[in-house]
C-alpha cells in the first residue's frame, strides 16, 4: 500500500507534544533496560587455574610446610643468637637480660619472617625496578641470617657418621622459608594483576554505563524502541487504532511504512523550523501534500 492510500485513510500524524514523547519513551526504555555495574561482581568473575578448594588445600599446604620449616630453623637460631647475646649482657653494664631476650626473639623474625616480607614486597611493589632490587637484596640478607646461625650450629657440633644428613637439616629448613616467600609472592601477584584485570573491566562497562544513561539515543537498541513508540502512539486514538489494525490485515509492512512516513513528517518541519507544540495534527490540507512530497520509501524500520 502506498502513501497516497495511507493519506486518504486519514491518519494522522503526530503533534509536537506526543512526538517528543515516542522519543522521551524510548529513551527511558533504554536507561531502564541498562544494569549498573558492581564492582564485587567483578571480583567473583576473576578467573583461576585452581578451583578454590584446591587453593585452600594449598593454603593450609603452605602453613604446615612454613611452620614446619620455622620450628627447625629457630631452634638453631636462637642457640646461635644466644651464644652471641648473651655474653654481652652478662658483661656489660647497662645491657640487661631482657635486651638479650629481646634481641634472640626479634632476630628469629628478622631471619624467617623478613625472608617472607620482603619477598611479597617484591611483588606489591613489581612496577618500581630499584624498590624490588633493594627488597630482594633485604631478603637474601633475611635468609642468609638464618643460613649462618643454623651452619655455625651444625659447625659446632660433632656430626661424625651423618654428615650429610646434618647439613641437609641444617640448609633445608631456611632454604624451603624462600622457597615458601617466593610462592607466596607469586600468589600475590597473580592475585594483584586479576585484581588490576577486574578492575579495569569494571570501569569500562561503569564508563559505558554512564555514557548511555547520559546518552540514550546512542544506544544499539534504541531505534528499534523509538520505531515501536511511535507505532503505539500512532495507534493510541481508538479510531486511528482502527484504521492502522485493518491497513496492517493487508500488509505488515505498512507498520515501517507508517513509522518511516512519521519520521519524515517531522524532519521536514524540524528543517522549516515550525512550531507545533499544542497542535493536536498538521495543518489542514498539508497532511497530503506532505506525504506526497516526501521521497519514496526505499528503506522502512525494523521493529
Amino acid at each position: 500500500m502506498n502513501n497516497d492510500n495511507l493519506a486518504n485513510e486519514r491518519i494522522r500524524h503526530l503533534n509536537s507534544n506526543r512526538w517528543e514523547k515516542t522519543i522521551y519513551k524510548a529513551k527511558q526504555q533504554v536507561i531502564n533496560s541498562l544494569t549498573e555495574p558492581h564492582r564485587a561482581d567483578y571480583d567473583k568473575q576473576v578467573g583461576s587455574v585452581l578451583t578454590p578448594r584446591v587453593q585452600r588445600l594449598m593454603i593450609i599446604g603452605l602453613c604446615i610446610v612454613a611452620f614446619a620449616a620455622f620450628i627447625i630453623s629457630a631452634g638453631k637460631q636462637i642457640t646461635a643468637m644466644t651464644i652471641l647475646f648473651d655474653p654481652i649482657a652478662q658483661n656489660s653494664e647497662h645491657l640487661s637480660w631482657v635486651w638479650a631476650d629481646a634481641s634472640i626473639i626479634l632476630g628469629l623474625a628478622l631471619g624467617e619472617i623478613g625472608t617472607i616480607i620482603f619477598s611479597v614486597a617484591c611483588s606489591m611493589f613489581s612496577e618500581y625496578k630499584g624498590k624490588v632490587i633493594v627488597f630482594r637484596v633485604f631478603s637474601i640478607i633475611c635468609a642468609t641470617l638464618a643460613i649462618l646461625a643454623n651452619v655455625t650450629i651444625t659447625a659446632l657440633h660433632d656430626n661424625s657418621g651423618f654428615v650429610v644428613w646434618a647439613w641437609f637439616v641444617t640448609l633445608a629448613p631456611p632454604l624451603t622459608v624462600i622457597a615458601v616467600g617466593l610462592l607466596i609472592e607469586s600468589l600475590v601477584m597473580r592475585n594483584m594483576k586479576a585484581q588490576l584485570e577486574a578492575q579495569r573491566e569494571y570501569d569500562i562497562d561503569h564508563r559505558e554505563y554512564e555514557y548511555f544513561r547520559a546518552r540514550p539515543e546512542q544506544h544499539t537498541t534504541f531505534k528499534r524502541r523509538w520505531y515501536l513508540s511511535i507505532y503505539e502512539e500512532l495507534c493510541y486514538r481508538k479510531d486511528d487504532r482502527l484504521l492502522i489494525e485493518a491497513l496492517v490485515q493487508e500488509d505488515q509492512a505498512i507498520k515501517g511504512a507508517l513509522v518511516k512516513r512519521e519520521i519524515e513528517v517531522h524532519e521536514f518541519w524540524e528543517v522549516m523550523e515550525v512550531e507545533l507544540t499544542g497542535r493536536p495534527t498538521l495543518p489542514p490540507g498539508a497532511t497530503a501534500g506532505l506525504i506526497n512530497s516526501s521521497k519514496p520509501t526505499t528503506e522502512l524500520p525494523t521493529f
